[in-house]
């Protein structure tokens, strides 16, 4: 039983705040997870909030537990007053599982949630069994705040309103001044130096329309990692989890079933 009371999003999700040393983390899960099922964590991208994963969440539910929570400084999760750099964010991720208890099974990470999750696994070796990367960051020819901002300036017209005014909500919540010092910290320490060390299976998933993230960059994360592989979603650019949050969950459960997770059953791919 969880020590904090869970508010309701809607029938699926719910929310509960948990105190992680100087920050108290905002955290969603689903509530109509089947016994046994395996647990998954979702790790939002820069200046976002785990509200973009609830699509995603809703979809999973019958089949997963899923947990997202907002990294500190960023949508509802409360302090500390300085911007973080990306391995300070991968230890509250980590102090934040442990104080949840949660052993997870898979962890899935968007945008600059990917290289949280790379920091994670080199500095707690073993919390991380198995991984999906979606739309990883950074590439190494883009290699200043600027040059991403014009890629994600790109992008922009290529995603729904929805996801367009959930971003810019966030980001005004984030604070820009925090976003640009986590970020330039993220420039300074790319993922791709910590993936060969990573020797669990990992998935990348890219959308094949993301100016973000090239297939070029994609494909070299793949071939970094000892045991990656590399999927893309026709049609997909970089908001995946929000807007192709039924491809990406049955892509999730099929990589789910072959890290033997999941017992082989139907799609989630119908609307």
């Amino acid at each position: 039983m969880l020590p904090w009371k869970p508010r309701p999003v809607d029938e699926t999700v719910r929310t509960f705040r948990v105190p992680v040393g100087e920050a108290v983390m905002f955290t969603r899960h689903t509530e109509q997870e089947p016994a046994g099922a395996p647990t998954v964590v979702m790790v939002h991208g820069l200046g976002m909030s785990g509200r973009s994963m609830v699509p995603l969440m809703r979809v999973l539910a019958p089949h997963v537990r899923a947990w997202a929570p907002d990294l500190p400084g960023f949508g509802s999760s409360r302090g500390p007053h300085h911007a973080l750099e990306i391995h300070e964010l991968a230890d509250a991720l980590h102090a934040w599982t442990t104080r949840l208890g949660l052993q997870p099974d898979l962890y899935v990470g968007h945008s600059l949630g990917c290289q949280v999750l790379g920091h994670m696994a080199v500095r707690h070796p073993g919390s991380v069994p198995a991984a999906v990367l979606v739309n990883p960051t950074r590439d190494p020819e883009a290699e200043t705040v600027t040059a991403n901002a014009l890629r994600l300036a790109l992008d922009l017209p290529r995603e729904p309103m929805s996801l367009v005014a959930l971003a810019a909500y966030d980001y005004l919540r984030s604070h820009p001044r925090r976003m640009v010092k986590t970020f330039a910290d993220a420039i300074l320490n790319p993922v791709a130096d910590r993936l060969p060390t990573l020797h669990v299976p990992v998935m990348v998933l890219r959308g094949e329309r993301d100016p973000v993230v090239p297939h070029r960059f994609a494909a070299m994360v793949a071939e970094l990692l000892p045991e990656g592989s590399l999927v893309e979603i026709e049609g997909g650019a970089h908001g995946l989890p929000f807007t192709h949050h039924h491809e990406v969950a049955a892509v999730l459960l099929d990589f789910l079933r072959t890290c033997g997770h999941l017992r082989p059953e139907g799609d989630v791919t119908g609307r």
